[in-house]
């Protein structure tokens, strides 16, 4: 109601043409809801068990979580999955990179600077070419650089050697100062804001996105 303005017939039509649209998905919301109804748990994209205790939540809740755990679930399987068989390539291959931290579908890496740009190949290769190919799932990933967690510059697109990024101007400074250790390298700036807001400044109403 609140993305419609209260409007419920609006609401009804809008999700009946977007099923209309995309059968599969509500075929597989349907059978999530079959599956947890018949039995305790539902199932991951391997097939593992996510059981639900279904004392503890209400019918909508249940069948809620029985579409939204297998898809989060199999979202931190998959990118799991696929940094592992990344830290291997990277062993194979001799590059200077440690996975740092793993949580749910991210993950941090301690990369030298020579070895930066042999990484963010095999990071493509394996963890968006591979997912596609082998799991048919149209899988993307979003990656920051940067010399300090304060100072993180996101990747928007890459392509023919040529990178580029979003990030406020001190970031860009601290960041190519470092990269520069082991590259040679140009850049243009294609665009500059006056104002990045800041993490506090999220807070405020006007600083919101």
């Amino acid at each position: 109601q609140e993305m419609m303005g209260g409007d419920l017939a609006g609401a009804q039509r809008f999700f009946k043409e977007f099923f209309s649209a995309f059968p599969k998905i509500r075929e597989f919301i349907d059978g999530q809801h079959q599956q947890i109804l018949r039995q305790d748990y539902v199932s991951t994209i391997f097939g593992d068990p996510i059981f639900i205790d279904k004392t503890r939540y209400r019918q909508d809740e249940i069948l809620r979580r029985a579409v939204n755990y297998p898809i989060q679930s199999s979202a931190s399987s998959l990118g799991a999955h696929a940094i592992y068989l990344l830290n291997e390539k990277i062993e194979k291959n001799g590059i200077q990179a440690i996975p740092l931290g793993f949580h749910h579908d991210a993950c941090d890496w301690d990369i030298q600077v020579r070895d930066l740009f042999k990484f963010t190949h095999l990071m493509y290769e394996t963890m968006v070419r591979y997912i596609r190919e082998k799991f048919h799932i149209p899988v993307d990933i979003d990656w920051e650089i940067g010399p300090h967690q304060n100072f993180m510059m996101r990747l928007s697109e890459q392509s023919d050697g040529k990178y580029r990024f979003e990030c406020p101007r001190n970031t860009l400074d601290a960041t190519l100062s470092r990269i520069k250790t082991g590259f040679d390298v140009s850049y243009e700036i294609e665009e500059e804001r006056e104002k990045y807001n800041s993490l506090s400044g999220l807070f405020y109403e006007k600083g919101a996105f």
